[in-house]
């Protein structure tokens, strides 16, 4: 009996301290518990535009229970006092011009988070880049002062407001400077060399500069160093070119016999396309003022030879044509129609897939307006662009160094003349320009009607 009550004993001692330790292990597990519960949960990443790669700074970020701003380097760190360590949490991505975005995060992957957004209006994200005090008056590259080809002072009470009116980056081919405007102001400018012309002009949303000089192409940063450039034979000429992506340039060479359809890529320095197209003949000047790629993947080239519009297939077989007449240059429009500039007769015009005439203003349809708004105007003898904006109304380019006619009118689709750019003490002659204020990406085909 005394030896059952010795086991016993002993038993429940061992009970005990198996009780005690269980106690002790449960009481500083439920400290680390608190302790962790303590800590707050933490996000880390960069944010960065979708299209351009671009790092954002002052994007706010935020969960239920807290926020932070990216830096300079679009790099945000957000810290959260959160219960429960598994699961998934909602961030939050907002800045101005923006969409807004919701990216849905796991609790084990809080670290190295790829934001990216999109923007409805991305070229007003990057003029600052055209203000910077450290761009040199001259790039190492850049050509000499170009000569003014025409000069009077700026009348301020034109309708429109002048300069102030748009955002934009503007080239003529007498005076062949690259004009920069940003709030009513001469903002920036690139002397391009001086010989005949310039004839076709990109800003991509990384703030690069693209145009086409009939003896060259060339892109150049805002600090004007040049990017990329392409020197095209004697005896050739180009006059259009496009942005595919940041990475890609699209551009037509025009020569004897036919024109060649060309698209470089900058990374790999190998041509994707060089191809001959046999409906592009003539003289290499009047073979073709304006080739574009669609949204649809095909190829619209716009002819001044065959008065023609040419569309082509990815693998440029010819599908589709349309003979809208004597014309500088055509682009496809976002709605799936085509805008048109007959040089020769002044005449805008809009065209469905069918050839019909969905819209059309002549010079002459709006010489009333611009005398009674601009007394003493020269007459408009050529014009050779235009463009369409978001709000429906399109922009006309003149041409001639003249001072006494303006650069270009915005017309509305009534046909109401509501901006009169006549400025010949800071711009040449007009002949195409991209404005800033309008949406989309111009290195996405389709994405903006320029």
């Amino acid at each position: 009996m005394r030896l059952l009550n010795d086991q016993m004993q002993k038993y429940s001692m061992i009970v005990g301290l198996l009780l005690l330790c269980s106690i002790a292990i449960f009481s500083e597990n439920s400290k680390e518990s608190k302790n962790e519960s303590k800590q707050p949960l933490v996000f880390t990443g960069v944010v960065s535009d979708a299209v351009n790669g671009m790092l954002i700074e002052k994007v706010t970020v935020s969960i239920a229970g807290g926020r932070t701003l990216s830096d300079s380097k679009g790099a945000f760190t957000l810290k959260v006092p959160l219960k429960k360590r598994v699961g998934d949490y909602e961030l939050t991505f907002v800045k101005e011009n923006f969409d807004t975005m919701k990216l849905t995060v796991s609790a084990k992957f809080t670290k190295n988070i790829a934001a990216k957004i999109k923007s409805p209006y991305p070229m007003r994200n990057i003029l600052h880049l055209f203000t910077d005090p450290n761009i040199p008056e001259q790039g190492s590259h850049e050509s000499p002062t170009t000569r003014k080809c025409a000069y009077s002072d700026t009348v301020p009470d034109l309708i429109g407001g002048q300069l102030s009116r748009q955002n934009f980056i503007y080239i003529g081919e007498n005076h062949r400077r690259i004009c920069v405007v940003i709030d009513g102001k001469l903002a920036w400018h690139y002397d391009t060399e001086d010989s005949w012309e310039d004839d076709d002009i990109w800003v991509l949303s990384n703030g690069n500069i693209l145009h086409a000089h009939m003896k060259y192409i060339e892109e150049i940063t805002p600090k004007k160093e040049v990017v990329w450039r392409y020197d095209n034979p004697k005896g050739t000429e180009i006059h259009t070119c496009q942005p595919i992506g940041l990475d890609k340039v699209l551009f037509l060479q025009n020569q004897d016999p036919v024109s060649v359809v060309k698209l470089y890529n900058k990374v790999t320095g190998e041509y994707e396309l060089d191809k001959e197209l046999k409906e592009l003949t003539g003289k290499a000047h009047s073979q073709c003022r304006r080739l574009r790629m669609t949204s649809r993947g095909t190829y619209i080239a716009a002819t001044m030879a065959s008065h023609t519009f040419y569309e082509y297939d990815k693998d440029f077989n010819l599908i589709w044509t349309m003979q809208p007449g004597p014309m500088w240059g055509g682009v496809p429009l976002k709605n799936g129609n085509y805008l048109v500039q007959n040089e020769g007769e002044l005449k805008s015009i809009e065209l469905n897939r069918v050839g019909e005439i969905v819209w059309q203003v002549s010079i002459a349809d709006i010489q009333s307006q611009l005398d009674n708004l601009a007394p003493g105007l020269g007459k408009i003898k050529g014009t050779q662009t235009c463009e369409r904006l978001e709000n429906g109304n399109t922009v006309v380019f003149t041409r001639f160094c003249d001072a006494s006619i303006p650069q270009a009118i915005e017309i509305t689709p009534d046909k109401k003349v509501v901006w009169i750019l006549k400025d010949w003490k800071h711009l040449g002659d007009g002949l195409s320009a991209q404005f800033f204020d309008e949406p989309g990406y111009p290195e996405i085909p389709g994405d903006t009607n320029h």
